[in-house]
């Protein structure tokens, strides 16, 4: 855990199940993704090392609903009442609660029997509800610098950021980790649409690259991604 300098205005975040980035964009302060529930402590504690104030922050974006990345959502909108953003059928599910939804129909039926008809409930299934304030979808581009690019296959909704100063840093969110090695991500609803999207990420050019978990690649990223993913 801690705070690692990625570029002047942009801080990898490290919580324990998942990283979170600190931008500083037109002298506002966006988060993208957020945590767990309850990180949200440990979240501002590392804001503060980097010298800002956490409930200054104006913008929050969500590359997806699952709740490492969602579940501080609720408290942190209520301290700062950033403005929200997230993709259109993700937005619907955090909206009611919820962070994961199977996709199958034997995935549906064993969460409907161990949840009891959704009567008990569990924090990577269900969070606290909150409305998005605006939508966005590929192509968007947000606070006039970061480029919103549809990367389905860990989960079927995910979008990764293109920043385009500095060289170009992306956000690659889930579909891609650097744990021991850059590699696919571990966990994927489809392992094949997961590898379609990195050979689409691969094409594009970029310096930097940060991942929800993992270490960031500073220099060469787009080269090095071209190299693992085609």
């Amino acid at each position: 855990m801690g705070v690692i300098q990625i570029s002047d205005h942009v801080y990898q975040l490290e919580l324990p199940l998942v990283n979170v980035f600190l931008l500083e964009l037109n002298q506002e302060l966006v988060l993208i993704d957020v945590g767990p529930y309850k990180s949200k402590r440990l979240l501002y504690q590392l804001i503060c090392e980097t010298g800002r104030d956490p409930l200054k922050i104006a913008h929050i974006v969500i590359t997806h609903a699952h709740y490492d990345h969602t579940g501080a959502l609720s408290a942190i909108k209520k301290d700062t009442n950033a403005r929200v953003y997230m993709q259109a059928d993700d937005a619907s599910l955090v909206s009611k609660g919820i962070a994961w939804q199977p996709t199958n129909a034997i995935a549906s039926f064993l969460m409907t029997t161990f949840t009891l008809g959704g009567k008990i409930k569990f924090p990577f299934i269900n969070i606290k509800p909150v409305t998005a304030d605006e939508f966005i979808e590929s192509g968007t581009i947000l606070l006039n610098e970061l480029l919103v690019i549809t990367a389905p296959g860990h989960w079927k909704n995910q979008v990764v950021l293109l920043m385009q100063s500095d060289g170009g840093l992306l956000f690659a969110a889930d579909s891609a980790e650097n744990i021991s090695g850059l590699k696919l991500s571990s966990e994927n609803q489809d392992r094949r649409i997961a590898s379609s999207s990195l050979k689409k990420l691969s094409a594009l050019d970029f310096s930097k690259a940060v991942f929800s978990h993992g270490k960031p690649i500073i220099s060469s990223a787009s080269e090095i991604f071209r190299k693992t993913f085609g």
